[in-house]
């Protein structure tokens, strides 16, 4: 496939495993320069030395985006490895009750938070921290990673499901905010 991404800068958040993993992957073929950001060090830099195998440039950041000293250190790590970002994929997340299926009434108001936090806000960080550089550019691609239950909750992880829902909410809204600034945005 080609994306035409040669020389593009790309920041994956929570690109340590997963779905992020295989996003920062695929873009490094496409010829992106990466950048893979995680919690766990170790986990990061293997995925970047994997990029680097095949040829392709990878850097790495590490910070939890839930706070906002960690993310302005891996707003500072990106910056400084690449310059600034053209593709930005908000992947960092997941479920706050420690990856179980917590029903609608276990769910803690702290688990709640903590789901909006990883899920939400911290997308918010990494727009606010980039934005402003693809604006002057003229170009940029915002990708935010959702779910189904977004839009289909279940019983269970019901913060979760909230959390994705508003981030769709606020793609919509972001991608009205830079109609015309050559920025798209989609979830």
């Amino acid at each position: 496939m080609a994306l035409e991404l040669e020389g593009k800068r790309a920041l994956v958040t929570g690109s340590s495993s997963g779905i992020g993993e295989a996003i920062a992957k695929r873009l490094a073929r496409e010829s992106a320069r990466i950048v893979v950001h995680g919690r766990n060090a170790q986990r990061a830099e293997q995925v970047a030395a994997a990029i680097r195998e095949t040829g392709a440039e990878a850097h790495v950041a590490i910070g939890d985006l839930a706070r906002d000293d960690q993310a302005d250190d891996v707003g500072n790590a990106v910056e400084a490895a690449l310059g600034g970002v053209d593709i930005l994929v908000n992947n960092a997340g997941g479920e706050s009750s420690g990856g179980g299926r917590a029903p609608w009434l276990d769910a803690t108001p702290a688990e709640w938070v903590a789901a909006y936090e990883g899920n939400v806000v911290s997308a918010v960080r990494m727009i606010r921290r980039f934005v402003p550089g693809m604006k002057a550019a003229g170009w940029g691609r915002i990708i935010q990673i959702s779910s189904l239950v977004s839009h289909r909750p279940a019983v269970v992880i019901p913060d979760y499901a909230a959390a994705k829902a508003a981030l769709n909410n606020m793609t919509v809204s972001l991608s009205r905010t830079l109609a015309d600034t050559g920025i798209t945005v989609n979830a």
